[in-house]
């Protein structure tokens, strides 16, 4: 399995070779980031274990998920007495932060992006390839 510089044209492979070839080091996952994604956090380096464990521990998130639908329903039954919460402020406020969060996202985000769909074919793949 050859892996390039160039994720465009060699992307014919499964999740789990991507995953052995990090493993073994014949691949970084740097080789699909554009060279402006200068994070630490962004390199392989632990990417494999995080896959493992997100992958043997699904059943987390989904208990997780359960959890949250059944405390929406118990606390509609809980409130529906009650006199109601006054939350504009808290509200206000987490809305702003939210703005600030998806804005900080954006911002890093978008370049990548865009070098992928400026290149030959990168439309296709910015969309297209899983």
């Amino acid at each position: 399995m050859n892996f390039s510089n160039n994720f465009s044209q060699t992307h014919n492979f499964s999740l789990q070779e991507l995953l052995s070839a990090i493993k073994n080091g014949s691949v970084s996952v740097q080789n699909f980031i554009d060279e402006s994604s200068d994070f630490q956090f962004e390199l392989n380096e632990g990417i494999v274990d995080v896959v493992e464990f997100l992958e043997s521990s699904w059943h987390v998130a989904f208990l997780i998920g359960v959890a949250y639908v059944g405390g929406i329903f118990y606390l509609q039954s809980f409130m529906r007495n009650r006199k109601p919460i006054e939350l504009k402020k808290t509200l206000f406020v987490w809305n702003i932060l939210i703005g600030i969060f998806s804005l900080i996202g954006f911002a890093r985000t978008a370049p990548q992006l865009l070098s992928i769909i400026r290149r030959p074919g990168g439309y296709y793949e910015s969309i297209c390839l899983p």
